[in-house]
């Protein structure tokens, strides 16, 4: 008999215990619970970097390597020149300040997605070279060197318009 009441004591008791973490409260909605704190405590987790979702422009710039031994040419009269290469990918960007996180105001690349339809939202659009440029009557000029940046004068039909700060290691001196 003593066994008996000590049995049914462990049984009750396991059956106690599985039932105390229940929240579920007779709903069948097969909603799963994963802890017993109410939803209005429960604080919001901190999100990276890594978590947030990249935008369209990010994804195209990801997904195209360019050449790291890549540079383009400020000739001897001070224009920036650079020609399609068929053995190196590129993509030379004129900001509007010279950081990399500021409006990306024209872009030279050898990627159709980033050149076609002008996907970076670019203010004088994108390119695939000096020479298409050109041919929209846009011309760039190095202006001065800016830390890490060069300054570059737009030309617009030999027109001053703007002033663009390029990654100063993506360019060469022609000698």
């Amino acid at each position: 008999m003593k066994k008996l009441s000590i049995l049914t004591i462990a049984v009750l008791m396991s059956v106690f215990l599985f039932s105390c973490g229940d929240t579920n409260n007779g709903n069948n909605n097969n909603e799963v619970k994963t802890d017993n704190v109410p939803d209005e405590q429960v604080e919001e987790e901190q999100t990276t970097s890594e978590d947030l979702p990249m935008s369209e422009t990010d994804k195209i710039i990801a997904k195209n390597e360019i050449s790291k031994d890549f540079k383009a040419t400020i000739t001897k009269k001070g224009i920036i020149w650079m020609e399609i290469s068929k053995t190196n990918d590129y993509r030379i960007i004129g900001y509007q300040n010279p950081n990399t996180g500021s409006q990306k105001m024209i872009l030279m690349s050898s990627f159709t997605n980033e050149v076609e339809d002008n996907p970076f939202g670019c203010k004088y659009g994108s390119y695939y070279d000096s020479g298409f440029m050109e041919d929209s009557g846009f011309l760039l000029m190095y202006k001065s060197d800016e830390g890490e940046f060069i300054k570059v004068t737009l030309l617009k039909d030999d027109v001053e318009t703007d002033e663009l700060f390029m990654e100063k290691r993506l360019f060469e001196t022609d000698k």
